[in-house]
């Protein structure tokens, strides 16, 4: 067996150091830290994600930009093409209606439809 070298055995310390590093700050990254003085990072990742369950019915005709981008599969552009939709068209006459706003076709819409309700015109 080959004895590594000075530079291959810091090659192979140093990769370990940055391997080991990341899995540190990726098991803590709920909490702050703080690396070389900089201030304290936000969390990567969300504790509870932030999804309409089926017994709490979204109405399509009254909902906001931030409580759609709540449902499934919607974010930001596909929000704002709903609210787009509605303010050029009118209110939704019926749930299947939502397939006709620009990036949601059948697929999308079945993955929406248990979330979705309409208010009494």
């Amino acid at each position: 067996m080959r004895r590594p070298s000075w530079a291959e055995g810091a090659a192979l310390a140093l990769t370990g150091a940055v391997l080991a590093l990341y899995a540190a700050l990726t098991l803590h990254a709920g909490g702050d830290y703080t690396i070389s003085g900089a201030h304290p990072t936000q969390p990567v990742v969300s504790a509870q994600p932030r999804v309409y369950l089926p017994d709490q019915l979204l109405d399509l005709n009254t909902a906001t930009l931030d409580q759609l981008q709540l449902l499934p599969g919607v974010g930001p552009a596909k929000a704002q093409a709903i609210l787009d939709y509605r303010e050029s068209t009118g209110p939704f006459t019926a749930p299947e209606e939502l397939m006709n706003v620009s990036g949601i076709g059948p697929a999308t819409y079945e993955k929406l439809a248990p979330y979705i309700t309409l208010s009494p015109s």
